[in-house]
This record gives structure tokens, C-alpha cells and sequence, in this order.
């Protein structure tokens, strides 16, 4: 489902009609368009769009590749071994 939104152009003369549409998994997508009907056109099309895979400009979030990559001891690790703290200053008394 869409979210239609009014806005002004930026000469403040016309208005333009913007289509929002978020999904759980997928980045929100939006387009502008000068008439209503056309926002609601792409609006209903969209997310049909995306779960059926067709036409998909926009890919699910996928965060398992980087899930495993980086731990907390492998932070200190870096951050105590490449020296980035040897040049900090120590708090005066």
C-alpha cells in the first residue's frame, strides 16, 4: 500500500504528487508525479512489483554476508594493534 503525499513544485505554482511506498525487508520506495492518478497507478504497482520479483528495482536487505565479519575482540584487536591510540593524549590531573 501507498502513501500519497501534495507537495509544492519548487516554482510554488504547481503541486506535485508523491508516492511513497514502505515495506517490512525493503527499503522504502518513492516517486513524483505531476497527477494524482499516476502516483496511485505506481503506488498499487509497486509492491506487487517487489513480491513478485518482477521489474525489481529494489533488492531485499541482506545483512548475513556481513553478519559474522566483524566481533568485538576483533575491533580491540585492530584498534590496539594498528596504533591509532598511541597518539592520543592522556587526560591532565
Amino acid at each position: 500500500m501507498a502513501s500519497i503525499f501534495k507537495r509544492k513544485s519548487k516554482d510554488g505554482k504547481r503541486f506535485t504528487w508523491r508516492a511513497v511506498v514502505r515495506m517490512k525487508g525493503y527499503p522504502t520506495a518513492s516517486k513524483s508525479f505531476e497527477r494524482k492518478q499516476e502516483a496511485d497507478d505506481w503506488g498499487a504497482r509497486k509492491p506487487c512489483a517487489v513480491l513478485n520479483k518482477v521489474n525489481l528495482i529494489i533488492p531485499r536487505v541482506v545483512y548475513s554476508q556481513h553478519k559474522n565479519q566483524y566481533t568485538y575482540a576483533n575491533l580491540m584487536s585492530r584498534l590496539y594493534g594498528d596504533g591509532a591510540l598511541d597518539y592520543h593524549r592522556t587526560p591532565k590531573a
